[in-house]
């Protein structure tokens, strides 16, 4: 397995030799990739067409959905959620845990009467 992935063009690099500036530029290699593969994910949501709630139905009663079908889904499911325009930042901050806290902040205002 090792020698394919030299072969197509990969450096294996023993953990046991590498220096600590060697692992600590691969990990903060693999944090950017991570970083930059999330952003991306996030725009594509953003940037998903909106379904009607017909075709948000149909999409969630089907079992296998297209990388762009999830998008569209999950798009649809924040706009309803939320009622605003989805925006990659806003993606990012349901997946942080947005919503409960939102409805955390309302109940407790309706509590005190604001």
């Amino acid at each position: 397995m090792l020698a394919g992935l030299v072969e197509d063009g990969y450096t294996i690099i023993d953990a046991d030799d590498a220096s600590d500036d060697e692992s600590g530029a691969v990990i903060e290699s693999v944090k950017a990739a991570s970083e930059q593969l999330y952003t991306a994910e996030c725009q594509a949501i953003a940037d998903s067409d909106e379904l009607s709630p017909t075709e948000l139905k149909k999409l969630q009663d089907k079992r296998a959905k297209t990388k762009t079908q999830r998008h569209q889904q999950r798009k649809a499911q924040l706009s309803r959620r939320y009622e605003i325009d989805v925006t990659p930042d806003l993606v990012e901050k349901d997946d942080d845990g947005w919503y409960p806290q939102l409805r955390m902040g309302a109940t407790r205002k309706s509590e005190i009467g604001v």
